[in-house]
């Protein structure tokens, strides 16, 4: 399957069958290619979430999908709802190399995959990817200043309150810092929602520990839902 593992070999033929397609109207083959980004590229937060579940277990040989690939179909293929994961997936897989234009020369003599990956890629993308980048990590800031500047202990007892008060702006700050590092939003709140049940969840009072564990899973489903707008698409 071209999607699991492409070259930009293989991306530039089945571009090519794509466009064939398009130009002499074979539906049957247009539909299969179709049909073939459809089924290998998750569109929601709950396919993606089991794809990496999957991934994440022992012994997997579930192949990482090139986003840069799906990107370069979906604009061919007129299939907008993949962008906003493709282009979030790009970030999330390649976060610490620089982005360069299709004209670069050095790409087409590298063969290391994070230098495939931006060769397939127009400068309308990469301005987006780039714009994006730096729009997570300010929806993150927002979302969390909103939840958590305030944060009065639910429980309304003196005895919890400080302490809860004080655990939420130390755990509001680690939460930026991750996503700053990172730049994998979607895991970072996984992580931060799991880790208020454990150790971290104990040293709250009850009903805070269940109100951040809701507002951080609140907040990734928020944060999936905006993608589109975070990567300024369909403007």
């Amino acid at each position: 399957m071209w999607l699991t593992q492409p070259t930009v070999q293989s991306t530039t033929e089945i571009v090519g069958a794509m466009s064939l397609a398009l130009k002499y109207e074979v539906e049957s083959l247009r539909k299969e290619i179709v049909d073939q980004l459809s089924s290998a590229w998750p569109r929601t937060l709950e396919d993606w979430d089991i794809l990496e579940r999957k991934r994440e277990m022992f012994g997997s040989d579930i192949a990482r999908l090139d986003p840069a690939a799906a990107i370069r179909m979906a604009r061919i293929a007129d299939m907008p709802e993949v962008l906003p994961l493709a282009y979030y997936c790009t970030i999330q897989v390649y976060p610490s190399h620089p982005m360069s234009s299709d004209s670069d020369d050095s790409l087409r003599e590298a063969d290391s995959e994070d230098k495939v990956m931006t060769h397939l890629l127009t400068r309308e993308d990469l301005a987006s990817l780039t714009l994006g980048r730096e729009s997570m990590a300010a929806w993150v800031a927002q979302r969390a200043r909103g939840c958590f500047r305030t944060w009065s202990c639910h429980s309304n007892s003196s005895q919890h309150g400080l302490v809860c008060s004080q655990r939420i702006h130390l755990r509001w700050a680690e939460v930026l810092e991750d996503v700053a590092l990172r730049r994998d939003v979607l895991e970072v709140l996984r992580e931060h929602a799991v880790w208020g049940t454990g150790t971290f969840g104990s040293i709250l009072c009850s009903p805070c520990q269940s109100a951040y564990v809701d507002i951080m899973c609140q907040m990734r489903k928020d944060f999936f839902k905006d993608l589109p707008q975070i990567f300024r698409l369909g403007e």
